[in-house]
């Protein structure tokens, strides 16, 4: 229906352009990556055990966001509920 269909975290992409964003599964494996460069997350992996473009399962996964910004040097981390 086109709603919801990726991860949009408001103004990521307008102000920190050196941003970095990996997303993991439950088990701590890396499953997406990206920055500035890259495609919003669609949940979709583009990194890992599962191959490039395959659709990750329903479940929570775990989020590192570094903004790579020196006014905001914490690396913010959370979590999202991927459903289908």
């Amino acid at each position: 229906d086109g709603d919801n269909d990726y991860l949009i975290i408001d103004g990521l992409w307008n102000i920190f352009q050196n941003f970095e964003l990996e997303i993991y599964n439950r088990w701590g494996t890396l499953v997406w990556k990206g920055n500035h460069q890259t495609n919003h997350f669609t949940g979709q992996a583009n990194k890992g055990i599962e191959i490039s473009g395959t659709q990750l399962p329903t479940g929570t996964y775990y989020y590192f966001l570094n903004l790579n910004d020196p006014d905001f040097p914490q690396i913010i981390n959370g979590y999202l509920q991927l459903t289908r």
